[in-house]
């Protein structure tokens, strides 16, 4: 099921307040396999695009490492490694991932 029109724009502007509803995103592509990896120190943060949900856990969780609006999105450095898996196993996705850094 699509989420209609609309929701995207009201996700990014109030994620607070958007529940994580399991609706895919209309222009979230379907290839999971696009993955963006944000490396600090002993671990690399994994982000699948396609399986964002964009619930806005992350980013509620730990505004300082995951911040949309700032270029890289994602700054794994700006907090501890503890922090940051606490942050990332509160994804209902899976979209975010940590691994050790090789």
């Amino acid at each position: 099921m699509l989420a209609p029109a609309g929701v995207l724009e009201y996700a990014e502007a109030v994620p607070s307040r958007v529940p994580f509803s399991g609706v895919r995103l209309a222009n979230a592509p379907l290839d999971d396999s696009i993955t963006r990896e944000y490396p600090a120190g002993d671990l690399v943060i994994e982000w699948r695009q396609g399986l964002c949900a964009h619930s806005g856990n992350c980013v509620r969780s730990l505004p300082r490492v995951f911040n949309p609006r700032r270029q890289p999105w994602v700054q794994a450095e700006e907090a501890n490694a503890d922090d940051v898996r606490e942050a990332v196993a509160k994804c209902p996705s899976g979209a975010l991932r940590v691994r050790a850094s090789s």
